[in-house]
């Protein structure tokens, strides 16, 4: 329905932004990681979700595709609310939370309040097959330099990550791997 929103940052609250676009605004519930990566009076594209319940209509907002689609995986589970998602969401990019589901290592999803031994194991066991031939990109840490290099010429994180997956996974220089995320990042 919404699949994204252009706009300026009107406003930042605790889990939520307001975003100014065209004569609307729209208050956005979003994670911790777009919180920190927008200020108020930038222009920025939100990924969205629209989520209905009986008195309410909701939107979520995210910086990258595959975190919408993440949060999608996450509310198709029994018991995973949209509040929970974005919770999970908060905590480490979708990446490492794929890695973290694969592994089965239950105890990074049960960092996120309200998710439990339980309910974490049901995340595992609904997801795991989804991520089956997952192999984990360019992880952040791994590559620092490439980021910082992309940061300092202006790129958010969410779109870096998002160029970053895009690299092949053979041995390159740093130019290289700058040159071909910033093939990405132009289009």
């Amino acid at each position: 329905m919404l699949a994204y929103l252009l706009g300026k940052i009107a406003h930042k609250g605790e889990r939520a932004i307001v975003l100014s676009s065209g004569s609307m605004a729209f208050d956005i519930a979003v994670n911790d990681f777009l919180l920190n990566e927008v200020r108020e009076g930038q222009e920025v594209k939100i990924y969205t979700h629209l989520h209905s319940r009986e008195d309410a209509l909701e939107l979520y907002g995210f910086l990258t595709q595959d975190e919408r689609e993440f949060f999608r995986h996450l509310i198709s589970i029994s018991g995973i609310g949209p509040k929970s998602a974005i919770g999970i969401l908060s905590i480490t990019t979708p990446d490492k939370l794929r890695q973290a589901i694969i592994q089965e290592k239950a105890e990074m999803l049960t960092m996120v309040s309200g998710i439990g031994k339980k309910t974490a194991a049901r995340i595992i066991i609904e997801l795991k097959g989804k991520f089956k031939n997952f192999s984990a990109s360019v992880d952040q840490s791994a590559d620092k330099d490439l980021f910082e290099a992309l940061i300092s010429l202006g790129y958010n994180v969410g779109d870096i990550r998002q160029a970053v997956q895009t690299l092949p996974d053979k041995e390159m220089t740093l130019s290289e791997k700058v040159k071909i995320a910033l093939r990405g990042l132009s289009k």
